[in-house]
């Protein structure tokens, strides 16, 4: 459940703001969601526009990511003992054991700055540089050993699961 709101004021001549926010509910999650945005266009000709952008954001955990189950098994050609390995959903007590942690939103912060010209005779040519950082993202974890020690009735030797596992900043000119 989700909704956004956004306006834009004209300041001046030449001088408009921005401003919106959307506010999410994700059925994945416990907590209210807000990603706010800004932004800002300034032009002193008709012919060259500045503008620059901020806002948030966020990407819940999917469905799968919460509660896959993948195993595959094998056959331990010593012993003769059937064995699985697998992927397990981070609320799984085996994988609770191993270190996994309830997934949390990857969130993102956007920044841009950018420059519009457009000459009389129609030629029109922008450059914009951005930022984008996301913290938090999914991804697979490490394949863990099962410890002899554990509780593992399913006979798990390896698994792995998904965890909120790094960060990432990507800039660039457009």
């Amino acid at each position: 459940l989700g909704g956004f709101v956004q306006d834009e004021w004209t300041l001046s001549e030449g001088l408009r703001v921005v401003l919106g926010g959307r506010i999410d509910k994700s059925s994945e999650l416990d907590d209210v969601i807000v990603s706010p945005r800004i932004g800002l266009w300034a032009s002193h000709a008709p012919s060259l526009v500045l503008r620059a952008n901020y806002s948030t954001g966020y990407r819940a955990p999917t469905p799968a990511q919460l509660n896959t189950r993948v195993v595959s098994q094998g056959l331990d050609t010593r012993t003769l003992q059937v064995f699985n390995q697998g992927r397990l959903a981070p609320s799984d007590p085996l994988a609770i054991a191993l270190g996994a942690k309830p997934l949390r939103p990857e969130t993102s912060r956007n920044a841009t700055v950018g420059l519009a010209v457009q000459t009389q005779v129609g030629f029109t040519a922008t450059v914009d540089l951005y930022q984008i950082d996301v913290d938090d993202r999914f991804s697979q974890s490490r394949t863990f050993a099962v410890p002899a020690s554990f509780a593992n009735p399913q006979r798990f030797t390896a698994v792995s699961f998904f965890t909120n596992d790094f960060d990432t900043r990507t800039r660039g000119i457009d």
